[in-house]
C-alpha cells in the first residue's frame, strides 16, 4: 500500500517506506487462506517473491526501503531482511522487542 500511495505522489523529496516486520513474508497474492502444509510451503516462496519484486520496484522508483526487523532469539527473518533493505537501498536494524527499538531507528521514522 505504501509503494502505490508513493508511486502516486510527485514529490520534491526523498521517498521513503519503512518496514516493521518479523522477516516472515505472509503476502502471498492469489492463494486465499489455504491451510495445508504443501500450500504454507507454497504461500511462504510465493511471499519471499512477491516481497522481493515489490522493493525492486520501489528501488527503480527511487523509494528507500529500510527495515526494522523485530525478531525471536533464533533470529528468523534476518538474511532476507537484509536483503530487502539491500535492494531497498536504506537501512537495516534488529532488536529482540519492540521496547528496544534504537533511537536512531527512531530518527529515521520522523
Amino acid at each position: 500500500c505504501a509503494l502505490k500511495m508513493l508511486m502516486r505522489e510527485k514529490i520534491p523529496w526523498e521517498r521513503h517506506i519503512v518496514l516493521i516486520t518479523d522477516g516472515q513474508p505472509n503476502a502471498a497474492p492469489g492463494l486465499g487462506n489455504r491451510v495445508s502444509s504443501s500450500a504454507e510451503m507454497k504461500r511462504e516462496e510465493i511471499g519471499y517473491k512477491f516481497a522481493l519484486s515489490m522493493v525492486r520496484k520501489a528501488s527503480q522508483r527511487d523509494i528507500k526501503v529500510s527495515i526494522l526487523l523485530i525478531t525471536d532469539p533464533e533470529n528468523r527473518g534476518v538474511d532476507f531482511a537484509r536483503k530487502i533493505a539491500l535492494i531497498g537501498k536504506g537501512r537495516f536494524y534488529r532488536v529482540s522487542s519492540a521496547e528496544k527499538i534504537p533511537v536512531s531507528a527512531l530518527r529515521m521514522m520522523s
